[in-house]
């Protein structure tokens, strides 16, 4: 027995907050913020584009995971 799948509204505070995570990590190196910045442009795309279709929530919290873990 798995655990209920999240709600939408729960799938988009947890959008929000990982960008939010994205914009406040404390980035020593100017290569590493480089490459952060990138990531987190392509993380707000990811999330405007979706939800300009409609797109799930939740489809959009995968796609930001996939990137994540990705770099």
């Amino acid at each position: 027995a798995g655990y209920p799948a999240p709600s939408e509204a729960q799938c988009r505070e947890m959008v929000d907050s990982m960008l939010q995570t994205m914009k406040t990590v404390p980035i020593e190196r100017e290569r590493d913020r480089r490459e952060a910045r990138v990531v987190l442009d392509t993380a707000e795309k990811i999330v405007r584009d979706n939800r300009q279709k409609g797109v799930s929530e939740c489809e959009t919290w995968a796609a930001i995971g996939k990137l994540v873990v990705g770099q």
